[in-house]
């Protein structure tokens, strides 16, 4: 396995933050792809492996996995850091949020409830041998259930990842719903090609196999099956994931002061989104603000 990918991806954390992004830049377009190499290669070998022991235990993908998740968190870790870095126009927001919602959280979740499937088949087997062991054994000793420590494998980051995904989908309805009210000012056409802009802001993904880099048709023609929605309807939909995204956090035990932070946030937004949604300042067609002040990553929506 590639350690220097990790060691590397450890030394960005010591960066300050526009240095960050160009390095997870360098990092998804030139180790993780390497990696994801080395992983399918060892999870095909341990597969091998496994098939030929005298008990099948198929290997569940370990390498492919782990190195999925990380790569997910190098990405969003750096779309999110545009927005920290004031890099992105508002009416660039709706894709960067599109992408976030539809799919990098998407299938973080994926894999952590991927990885969390396999820790606790992993100790029924073990629990399972155990007890075929005792069976065998002429002294039986009592069983002892031993319960986790920890409860269930990897359920705070479950919840804090579905909060993410809910609240940049939350402002991807929300965009969606300003745009179909002409609230968001738009570049010029004659001076502007959102086709290039859109491969200019995920240039870094495009040489990654898994996940697959998105291509623009994908997001045109999502945008346009979005903008046939009621404006009401998204303001309404764009509330639901606010109020989803807190109720996620709250699930989180000992937040920090971050955690708290969000939960301001979608508060705020989903009661703002709610007004809307009832008719409040329709009519008004300025752009609305958004305001960084309480998180670096999700601003509170203002109206104008």
């Amino acid at each position: 396995m590639n350690m220097h990918t990790f060691v590397y991806f450890l030394q960005i954390c010591g960066f300050n933050r526009a240095r960050q992004r160009d390095k997870f830049a360098r990092l998804i377009e030139d180790g993780f792809v390497n990696v994801q190499e080395e992983a399918a290669r060892l999870d095909a070998h341990f597969n091998a492996i496994a098939v030929k022991g005298d008990s099948y235990n198929p290997h569940m993908a370990y390498f492919g996995t782990w190195n999925l998740y990380h790569c997910l968190k190098a990405m969003s870790l750096y779309l999110l850091s545009g927005f920290e870095l004031e890099l992105y126009s508002v009416h660039e927001y709706l894709y960067i949020f599109w992408y976030l919602y539809e799919y990098l959280f998407g299938f973080l979740i994926t894999a952590l409830k991927r990885a969390e499937s396999i820790v606790i088949e992993q100790e029924q087997l073990d629990m399972h041998h155990k007890n075929n062991l005792n069976a065998q054994s002429k002294q039986r000793k009592p069983k002892i259930k031993k319960h986790r420590k920890n409860g269930i494998p990897f359920r705070q980051e479950i919840f804090l990842n579905t909060a993410y995904q809910s609240i940049c989908g939350g402002y991807y309805k929300a965009i969606g719903a300003f745009t179909k009210e002409e609230k968001i000012r738009q570049p010029l056409q004659i001076f502007d090609s959102e086709y290039i802009r859109f491969n200019h802001r995920f240039a870094p993904f495009a040489t990654l196999t898994s996940p697959p880099p998105i291509p623009y048709h994908e997001f045109d023609m999502m945008r346009k099956h979005l903008l046939r929605s009621n404006a009401n309807d998204l303001y309404i939909s764009a509330a639901t994931h606010f109020h989803e995204a807190r109720l996620n956090l709250e699930y989180i035990q000992n937040p920090d002061q971050e955690i708290l932070q969000m939960i301001q946030v979608a508060k705020v937004n989903y009661v703002v989104m709610s007004l809307l949604a009832k008719g409040h300042k329709r009519d008004s067609k300025s752009q609305p603000v958004f305001d960084y002040s309480q998180h670096r990553y999700f601003p509170v929506i203002k109206l104008n």
